[in-house]
């Protein structure tokens, strides 16, 4: 289980996010107001909760979720606390969201998720933000191949796919 920064008894509490979707993020206005730090903060307890809550079933059941819907909404975590922080500027903690990320693959796989597609291709974002261009072509690339083959119901489609692949190309 990850442990999230910030997220001490007491701190910012579930219950407003609660009200609307809990796992998507603050919205933009929150984002302009509020600083990374803060943000992240908000992101990072979030992750905990929802790795936490995935990785018990007494509290799925005392919650009344089953665990694809725990795992999704943990998937859905990861992948926005890494956007949020790629467009921050913090890298590496986007880093550490697409690697683990990259880590639930086998935990996703157990409920009936496919989630190895989405976690490359996030994983190869943060890295051509970091300025490894060349590996993150690679990944691209590779993802590319295993698209055709063997995860056709990932949800990173291949268009976009290969329409990211041919603009980074063309910047790089």
């Amino acid at each position: 289980m990850r442990r999230g920064k910030g997220c001490a008894p007491g701190s910012i509490g579930w219950t407003q996010a609660g009200k609307s979707h809990y796992a998507t993020l603050p919205s933009e206005r929150v984002l302009t107001i509020r600083s990374y730090e803060d943000v992240s903060a908000i992101a990072s307890c979030r992750e905990t909760l929802f790795s936490l809550l995935s990785s018990s079933s007494q509290l799925q059941n005392t919650i009344h979720t089953a665990p694809k819907e725990t795992r999704a909404i943990e998937v859905e975590c990861l992948l926005s606390s890494s956007a949020l922080a790629r467009k921050h500027g913090a890298l590496q903690d986007a880093l550490a969201s697409a690697t683990y990320l990259a880590d639930l693959v086998p935990d996703c796989a157990k409920v009936g998720m496919t989630v190895e597609a989405t976690a490359q291709y996030e994983a190869a974002k943060v890295l051509w933000d970091q300025g490894e261009q060349t590996t993150s072509i690679g990944i691209l690339q590779q993802l590319d191949v295993d698209l055709e083959s063997k995860h056709k119901d990932s949800a990173v489609r291949r268009s976009s796919l290969l329409a990211m692949l041919v603009s980074l190309i063309f910047v790089y």
